[in-house]
């Protein structure tokens, strides 16, 4: 749909931003004295709250545009997600056997199991708190508790709207219910106010499909678009709190880039590769911190021009090429061969 080509776009962006945001912090523990550094070193991490808002609005899109039983929904995530994650939690053990220095090399059974089943737990590495043994794959925990969340509701004998409320208030009341109750169980997720930013998601994607209805974006006028999007820039500047400007932010840039994707030029080059580079996101996302320590395992300390460059270059190429092999025959490959053999 030409209309989400700039949701794939943005996937790309964040994921690539997040990439350097953990390029600054093992090379150089997020200490900088340039713009750039500076900007991947506070703001990369913001690439995630961009995830849960596109994870959202996808969701609520595809539930909303196709009939999905409990089962199959879940189903067809769990096949989605495990492959990929699998097969790079499976590589950073590996990792950690080769190089004690590496956060993998204090791995347990049990730490390594609980990972694999998306169970919040304190990892045995001195170095992390509340990670699994491939410490990215902490926000894969908060995906697949929303996609429980989604899978309980879809049970419910009302309508895929209805459920689709029902879900908006599960996840943003769950940060409160913990904050309220003191209840330690999952409060890592449950309890976390990010679970909102699935809540906006999902949101958007009710609003998305409502505007396609109707067709309202597109009988605005450019003027009107900028003008919406001027009030909504207007509107973050008045929020003073913290962690509603971040959670506006997350969203007013998703809408953002719904509302001009549209007029992105898919046959420009640079375009489809932003667009490709959206599609393999998920594979970037759960490489790059291998190629980083990788990179990290041989070339410790880049302290000069020379060096930054080289270092960046090979977390670029590094990244991305195994990400593109990893999507074409794990992500897309083995999924789809799982998708039919499990249906």
């Amino acid at each position: 749909m030409d209309k989400l080509n700039g949701i794939q776009i943005l996937r790309g962006l964040a994921a690539s931003i997040v990439v350097y945001h953990h390029f600054m912090q093992i090379f150089y523990k997020f200490e900088s004295n340039n713009f750039l550094g500076d900007f991947f070193s506070n703001y990369g991490d913001f690439g995630v709250d961009i995830f849960f808002v596109i994870s959202g609005l996808v969701m609520a899109i595809s539930l909303q545009n196709k009939k999905q039983t409990s089962a199959s929904f879940f189903k067809n995530r769990l096949v989605r997600i495990a492959p990929t994650y699998y097969f790079y939690t499976l590589i950073f053990l590996l990792m950690g056997i080769i190089f004690d220095s590496i956060n993998s090399s204090h791995a347990s059974i049990e730490s390594v199991l609980k990972s694999l089943l998306f169970i919040t737990h304190e990892n045995p590495s001195p170095d992390l708190g509340f990670f699994p043994t491939l410490s990215v794959g902490w926000t894969l925990n908060f995906e697949m508790f929303f996609y429980l969340v989604l899978t309980l509701i879809l049970f419910l004998p009302f309508s895929i709207l209805s459920k689709l409320a029902i879900a908006v208030f599960v996840l943003s009341f769950s940060p409160v219910l913990y904050k309220i109750t003191k209840v330690n169980i999952y409060e890592v997720v449950a309890g976390n106010y990010k679970l909102i930013e699935f809540s906006l998601g999902i949101l958007l994607g009710i609003a998305f499909n409502l505007e396609n209805k109707l067709g309202i974006t597109s009988k605005l006028t450019y003027f009107t678009k900028l003008t919406l999007l001027l009030l909504g820039f207007i509107l973050l500047q008045v929020v003073s709190h913290p962690l509603v400007k971040e959670l506006l932010l997350a969203s007013y840039v998703v809408l953002l880039f719904i509302f001009f994707g549209q007029t992105f030029n898919k046959k420009n080059s640079i375009i489809k590769f932003f667009i490709y580079l959206g599609e393999i996101s998920y594979s970037v996302y759960l490489s790059h911190l291998i190629i980083i320590f990788l990179i990290w395992s041989f070339l410790p300390i880049l302290d000069n021009y020379y060096l930054v460059i080289l270092g960046v270059l090979l977390t670029t190429l590094g990244t991305f090429f195994v990400s593109v092999i990893t999507h074409k025959h794990i992500e897309v490959g083995l999924s789809t061969t799982l998708k039919e053999y499990f249906r």
